[in-house]
């Protein structure tokens, strides 16, 4: 996959727009996993490509450097135990994306 293929869907943009979808337009609320997947997955994307000390991994501000090690923790966690594609018994699987990403 491109990458600048995924920026264009994983984004802020894309999540502002499923988050507005969901709340004024749809009765189901479900697409609001998405939007938070989508959110976290950019914050994550943000953070591993800066090369800004100001949203790069650094240890200039404590108190932001704890908050971003909190938010990869935490999705460490989510593509752990992510289910992507279950195998046809409906067993979850891990997938090579859960690799990539970890």
């Amino acid at each position: 996959m491109k990458v600048s293929n995924s920026l264009n869907v994983l984004n802020r943009n894309v999540s502002c727009g499923i988050k507005f979808d969901a709340k004024e337009e749809r009765e189901d609320k479900s697409s609001l996993t998405t939007d938070v997947f989508v959110d976290v997955v950019h914050r994550w994307f943000q953070l591993i490509s800066s090369r800004s000390t100001i949203l790069a991994l650094s240890k200039f501000n404590m108190a932001v450097y704890r908050e971003t090690i909190e938010f990869l923790q935490e999705f460490i966690k989510l593509f752990l135990n992510l289910k992507v594609a279950p195998d046809k018994s409906g067993k979850a699987v891990w997938r090579p994306i859960q690799t990539g990403v970890l």
